[in-house]
């Protein structure tokens, strides 16, 4: 907020700008920057997709459970809270992988789904999460808003079915499935 908003993006304006090229990780991130940045060259963009780690891939000793998998912050608009309440009232367990949760997101996750379902994943490493995309029922993936949304070609490289938000870049990235969820 405040000065530091304003010098934040002055910064960010001039360096894209000033630029040869503007590399955006989706066409909705195409999007998004034309938006807010009209008179920009459109010449000098270009969407050039992520990629992931050739270390996300099917493990034969490893069989899909029935845990949910959410992956990621849980940051308003990645719906976490929504997510949460949704399947407060089924029996799955849920494997959260992220940042340690705070007080008030423990307490909020005991209230809706007892101490005993859920566990949370901080600071693992990409072998790990493979195991666990490897053995979950699905990933969820209610999110809002994506530039990209690595998660979810992470769990499709394994072979774990993914529902997402029908929103922002998400139907770009997952490609042609039944499981986007329209947002309410």
């Amino acid at each position: 907020t405040g000065i530091k908003k304003k010098i934040h993006c002055y910064q960010k304006y001039n360096a894209i700008n000033h630029a040869d090229i503007v590399v955006c990780v989706s066409k909705n991130t195409y999007n998004d920057l034309i938006h807010y940045l009209p008179d920009i060259n459109k010449k000098k963009i270009h969407v050039i997709y992520n990629g992931i780690s050739s270390g996300f891939q099917k493990l034969k000793d490893v069989s899909r459970g029935e845990n949910l998998l959410y992956v990621g912050s849980r940051s308003k608009y990645k719906n976490f809270e929504l997510f949460i309440e949704s399947v407060s009232e089924t029996t799955h367990h849920i494997d959260i992988c992220g940042t340690p949760l705070t007080h008030s997101e423990q307490k909020y996750l005991n209230k809706k789904l007892g101490e005993n379902r859920y566990t949370v994943y901080s600071n693992i490493d990409n072998a790990q999460l493979n195991k666990l995309y490897n053995s979950a029922k699905c990933l969820i993936y209610p999110s809002n808003y994506e530039g990209f949304g690595l998660p979810i070609i992470e769990a499709q490289s394994v072979g774990c079915p993914v529902i997402a938000l029908n929103a922002s870049s998400i139907p770009e990235i997952i490609g042609e499935t039944p499981l986007l969820l329209q947002e309410a």
